[in-house]
């Protein structure tokens, strides 16, 4: 199923694609971390039922967590909000790696394969459309679109997402690049014990599925973090 790939110098674009991003993330400033504190006291406030708005002390500080005052909530917002950054600057960067890379490449993609990248979108947007309380058909409607036309839609992402695998996989093949076979093992029992219904019986279909799935997921971590690596 899987069409030959013929990978252009995804280390050199790799490192284009990064120098084009800002080497660190933005810094927290004191304005987010006050921001944060406002919204804190707002639903202090609220779950009070106060007229007035309390004033943020070393008391109440500590009523929103292990916190001994407000420079140590302080803190904690601000740890909080560097560790956001930081993924989001992460999540920026590999996709600018990756843009650059599938820009370059140039693959016939079977379309058993963009057909399976359409069932997993659909299949997500339907739990979603579900936990928002709406039937598919509703949503259908108040979208105004057949399942058709909505496949139609989604059809570009799904192409997208089968190539940036592709990619992922031959570049892991590559370079040789495999997850650890015990943390492997660890995270596929992690992922069945969570999944399962209790009391299920876990046979080798389940588990070689949810092997599959773990062992796709840690390898693109792998090579995201190789490619990144190389803008570094």
């Amino acid at each position: 199923i899987l069409p030959t790939v013929e990978l252009p110098d995804y280390v050199k674009l790799a490192k284009e694609a990064s120098a084009s991003v800002a080497k660190e993330p933005e810094v927290v400033g004191e304005e987010e971390v006050d921001k944060v504190i406002t919204e804190l006291l707002k639903e202090k406030q609220k779950a009070d039922a106060s007229e007035e708005t309390p004033v943020m002390t070393d008391e109440l500080a500590k009523t929103f967590g292990p916190f001994e005052n407000v420079a140590g909530l302080r803190a904690k917002i601000r740890e909080g909000m560097e560790a956001d950054k930081k993924r989001q600057h992460t999540d920026v960067k590999r996709l600018a790696v990756m843009e650059s890379i599938m820009n370059a490449t140039t693959i016939v993609i079977p379309d058993i394969l963009i057909d399976a990248e359409l069932n997993k979108l659909l299949a997500q947007m339907l739990q979603d459309i579900e936990r928002m309380g709406m039937k598919h058909e509703d949503y259908l409607k108040a979208i105004g679109k057949t399942d058709e036309e909505l496949r139609k839609d989604l059809r570009p992402d799904a192409e997208k997402r089968a190539k940036s695998q592709i990619i992922l996989n031959a570049i892991a093949s590559k370079e040789n690049i495999k997850p650890d076979q015990k943390e492997l093992e660890h995270e596929v029992e992690h992922l069945l014990s969570h999944h399962m219904p209790k009391g299920a019986t876990i046979g080798e279909r389940e588990r070689a599925s949810a092997t599959i799935y773990v062992e796709t997921i840690m390898i693109n971590q792998k090579v995201l973090e190789f490619l990144e690596k190389q803008g570094a």
